[in-house]
């Protein structure tokens, strides 16, 4: 008779082995956890949670080493630089609130440059920790497409949370987002899917047919481009090939057709369809049976696969091949075709990729468009020119926009990693940041000195942050930092391994570990204190809905003074100083929003209220005129001038 517990105990350490162990949950439980709570770490809480999170492992590094506890094998040279420049990218960074377009902004990105650090540095800790760090990376990325695909599905087709877009997106709240997650994630998983080991393809085929869905659903083409650019290099550098190609034809049979049907679902189709409509339990059970197919059928076809000799070896590659000829000149036959010709083909598309025109939430898939993309990186790019050195503030991007557009299509960010740092901290950031890329490349490069599984593992996360950096050259996923706490320590992990056993374990003198562990500690201080702040002003509205209006103030200075950039606090104090019968205070609290961001449309326009009904201040006209040359044609000033004032909400109603 079977012995099914001594199986399933074999089967559990089997994972746990090839997994890490706790060090590799713990790593993936951040990064769940900052997507979940943390609105995918866009918001100041998920940031703070990021930031913590890594500080903290490093800072209990260091405490064991100070207290004997642990040794550790001092970290390549190259890992050095890459946490450095990071690091010097966030000192830059924090540096710009003083001169920045909005210190709100840059202060948060400063707070997110402070996550990429952290998170490298806690890669070393990660390294140190794991027996098989690469193998384990590659499991926690794929892993990860259970709390970032397969929950944004099982939501979605429920309806259970707000969506601002027919496309999925999921708790990362962008859909673009899930691509570069995908990127991050695709060759890995092909690496899992061509495995020797049947529960490992298994595992590989299941997460690439979830990669697929979100992929499809999320409609993000710079994601299934930044993939298959991925995927591509881990098949030329592969000794699997045939094995890899195999799994991925499975996987795209099984999931293709489900993710067409979900695309023709008016939840995802019709834009007068409310985006809190859920899709169905369909959509639910179709993927579950696409991600099963997959990791039943894909196994089978690499078990085959791996009996094939060298001439179908070299025939399927050959058939595949032309099959991709195939469909390209079908594809520019059909271009030709609706557009007068080859001329008018090439017309149309230098057209629509050089950044003529936007395209809607349900037209992604089938137009080349770069969606306004040329009109944002060129108003990036006159930023910098601008302010050639310093730039403009870190992350101001919105601002720089808001200024700059032409009619009422906004972007909250650059869609380019080097256009964002260009911008907002010209050359005294790009250059550490330029630095840090370097750094990041021979970190990788370190694969070269790798053997055996971990050499295929560490190739396959190279494809993968290749692929990643690719996305954010089209897509910057800046505010997605759990993105952060799964991507940059990969490149540590890769160069300490590489470098693991080479170098012999040493306890640094106590005096320095305890300085490091204190440092690390004081780090986090920064990104703490934003979210400090918003609780004291969500305290605020709630004592001053409840009539005490006197202990609001109370709190709202406290939040001012917890977050001196934040132009909220500053026009929360105004209001209630208004309320309060401190006409004269509450006039000082809008000048100081106006130092702060007197760039801001909505803080002019505010002062315009109070102007206007509250102190009988004849310049409220000018004001308003302000906010409506700040305002980039928003739709906010659409109507008179009182119908804009009166919807501003200035002016309590005790003033």
């Amino acid at each position: 008779m079977p012995d099914y517990p001594s199986a399933v105990r074999a089967v559990t350490a089997s994972l746990r082995d090839a997994a890490g162990g706790w060090p590799a949950a713990l790593w993936l439980g951040l990064a769940a956890i900052v997507a979940i709570a943390g609105a995918g770490g866009a918001s100041s809480g998920g940031i703070a949670m990021a930031a913590a999170a890594c500080l903290g492992a490093c800072v209990l590094a260091g405490v064991a080493t100070a207290g004997g506890l642990r040794t550790w094998a001092p970290p390549p040279r190259r890992v050095l630089v890459y946490l450095g420049a990071l690091a010097a990218v966030g000192l830059v960074s924090y540096a710009s609130i003083w001169w920045s377009l909005t210190p709100q902004a840059s202060y948060a990105d400063a707070n997110r440059w402070l996550v990429a650090a952290a998170a490298a540095a806690a890669g070393v800790v990660v390294a140190g920790l794991l027996r098989r760090p690469l193998e384990a990376a590659v499991w926690v990325l794929c892993a990860a497409s259970l709390p970032l695909i397969a929950y944004g599905i099982q939501q979605r087709a429920h309806g259970e949370f707000f969506q601002t877009s027919p496309r999925l997106q999921g708790v990362l709240g962008y859909p673009n987002a899930i691509g570069a997650y995908a990127a991050l994630a695709a060759p890995g998983a092909l690496w899992l899917a061509s495995s020797t080991q049947r529960l490992r393809r298994a595992a590989g085929a299941a997460t690439l047919a979830l990669l697929v869905l979100g992929l499809a659903l999320a409609s993000s083409r710079g994601g299934m481009l930044a993939a298959l650019i991925g995927c591509g290099i881990w098949l030329a550098v592969s000794d699997r090939r045939t094995e890899s190609g195999a799994a991925l034809i499975v996987v795209l049979a099984a999931s293709a057709p489900v993710a067409r049907w979900g695309l023709d679902q008016p939840s995802f189709k019709a834009l007068d369809v409310p985006f809190t409509v859920p899709a169905g339990s369909s959509l639910l059970w179709y993927s579950v049976g696409a991600v099963l197919g997959a990791a039943l059928l894909a196994p089978a076809a690499v078990e085959l696969a791996q009996y094939a000799g060298p001439r179908i070896r070299r025939g399927l590659g050959l058939a595949v091949l032309a099959l991709g000829i195939a469909g390209a000149l079908l594809a520019a036959v059909t271009l030709s075709s609706q557009h007068g010709g080859p001329g008018g083909a090439l017309s149309h598309v230098w057209h629509q990729l050089s950044g003529g025109g936007a395209v809607g939430s349900t037209d992604h898939l089938t137009q080349l468009s770069t969606n306004l993309r040329g009109r944002w990186w060129g108003e990036a790019w006159d930023a910098f020119r601008a302010h050639p050195w310093r730039g403009n503030g870190a992350g101001t991007f919105e601002t720089i926009d808001r200024l700059a557009r032409p009619g009422f299509q906004q972007a909250g960010q650059e869609h380019s990693a080097f256009l964002h740092v260009l911008s907002g901290t010209g050359l005294l950031g790009a250059i550490p940041a330029a630095i840090a890329l370097a750094a990041a490349a021979a970190c990788i490069a370190a694969v070269t000195r790798l053997r055996g599984s971990e050499r295929a593992a560490a190739l396959a996360l190279a494809a993968g942050v290749g692929a990643f950096g690719l996305h954010n050259q089209i897509d910057w996923e800046w505010q997605q930092t759990a993105l952060t706490v799964l991507a940059y320590p990969i490149p540590v992990l890769i160069a300490c391994a590489a470098t693991a056993g080479t170098v012999a374990a040493r306890a640094p003198s106590r005096g320095r570990a305890v300085l490091v562990a204190t440092a690390l500690a004081l780090a986090v201080i920064p990104v703490t204190l934003p979210v400090l702040s918003n609780n004291a002003l969500d305290r605020a509205n709630r004592l001053d809905n409840q009539g005490r209006v006197d202990e609001a103030r109370v709190e709202a200075d406290l939040g001012a003074a917890l977050d001196r950039t934040s132009v909220d606090a500053q026009l929360e104090r105004a209001s209630l100083l208004q309320s309060l019968g401190r006409p004269a205070d509450a006039r000082r609290a809008v000048d100081h929003a106006l130092s702060l961001a007197p760039k801001d449309d909505r803080t002019w326009l505010a002062l315009a209220g109070y102007q206007r009904w509250c102190w009988g201040d004849k310049g409220w006209r000018a004001s308003l005129d302000r906010a409506r040359q700040l305002s980039g044609h928003d739709n906010v000033f659409a109507g008179s001038d009182d119908q804009v004032i009166a919807a501003s909400d200035a002016c309590p109603s005790g003033g």
